[in-house]
């Protein structure tokens, strides 16, 4: 089998690979190592898309004459697709505020095309293990609360023609969408390597602003973590009359809660953190005060952490939500606070 990666012949050696599969995760390794993606590729003259892989992954690569493999650097996908993306709802938007009537055609266009966008934006969101709750637009709104409502609006969207509210709701969806995806492609642009750190100013200044935000959304359910615990702390009066298994699908519900709420504060922590990181790193040196008041914040953070590990594996409810309402929320505040010296910092040095 002859191999080409956009356009230039490779030579390769095969292992152990006998299906198109198993040569696909060792290509996948391989480009993932150059920071490149797969878009397409072409087998025997016969064009594939990724998200056509499942159809053909079986065919034993000895039935393979020639193979095609269309992959881009992993920032110009997300150039290139959040362009497509921004320019597709843009046209959108400006369709249906054009009209009040719409063919069936022209509605089906429209769906199939959204459907198309936020497909591409979970591709960009699993290509750089982002979570959709990390990005806002200027109303606080995530991209995971964004693209649900779309899919609700794409399921009823013949409502347009009907109630004109509901259309003019669905268009500032459509804004909101256009906003956080530009957020993501910012997120992304700042991580990228050999950028002048001048060009990102603006683009931290942004993310550091927004992820205060959700930092102080997130700080304030604290309180309510020992709500969820609540039935595995201490059996409560009124489920008294409940039998065995009504008591322990309550239990487990809120456990299940408890548990989720601590996974997103966690994970949001850690992904803010690096992104603290990343601008401290950028702007300052080691002797800086602000630098060091980061690295003892991460320090007494993952310090924390461990701890609360320890509790968690025990199930200890109660040492939990002590350790939430005490040591955790005074990081993350500490965190907050920390983030305005910092952002006012690097907003400073877009004047100089």
């Amino acid at each position: 089998m002859e191999l080409y990666i956009n356009d230039v012949k490779v030579d390769y050696k095969l292992e152990n690979e006998k299906k198109l599969k198993e040569f696909f995760n060792s290509l996948f390794d391989f480009l993932d190592k150059q920071d490149m993606y797969v878009i397409s590729f072409v087998i025997d003259d016969k064009e594939y898309f990724l998200s056509q892989f499942e159809q053909i992954q079986n065919i034993s690569i000895s039935d393979i004459k020639q193979l095609k493999v269309k992959a881009l650097l992993k920032h110009e996908l997300v150039s290139e697709s959040s362009e497509n993306i921004v320019k597709y709802v843009s046209s959108v938007i400006n369709y249906l505020k054009s009209k009040n009537e719409y063919k069936d055609e022209e509605i089906e266009k429209v769906v199939e095309g959204l459907k198309w966008c936020l497909d591409a934006t979970n591709r960009i969101l699993q290509l750089f293990k982002l979570s959709d709750e990390f990005f806002i637009d200027s109303s606080g709104k995530n991209l995971k609360t964004i693209t649900n409502l779309i899919n609700d609006y794409i399921n009823n969207i013949y409502s347009i023609q009907l109630d004109e509210s509901y259309k003019d709701d669905f268009l500032q969806i459509l804004i909101s969408y256009s906003e956080t995806i530009v957020k993501v492609v910012t997120y992304v642009f700042i991580m990228m390597k050999g950028i002048d750190k001048k060009l990102k100013i603006n683009q931290y200044v942004t993310l550091l602003e927004d992820n205060n935000k959700i930092l102080e959304d997130y700080i304030a359910i604290i309180p309510r973590l020992r709500e969820n615990f609540a039935k595995n702390i201490e059996k409560s009066e009124s489920l008294n009359d409940l039998n065995s298994n009504e008591q322990k699908d309550i239990n487990y519900t809120n456990e299940t809660i408890g548990l989720n709420t601590i996974t997103k504060i966690v994970e949001f922590s850690t992904f803010y953190l690096n992104l603290i990181l990343k601008s401290t790193k950028e702007y300052l040196n080691e002797k800086d005060s602000l630098y060091l008041e980061v690295i003892s914040l991460v320090e007494e953070f993952t310090k924390d952490l461990e701890k609360l590990k320890k509790s968690l594996i025990n199930r200890e409810y109660e040492e939990i939500c002590d350790y939430f309402e005490n040591d955790i929320q005074n990081d993350l505040l500490n965190i907050k606070e920390f983030t305005i010296k910092l952002k006012e910092f690097v907003k400073s040095l877009d004047k100089k």
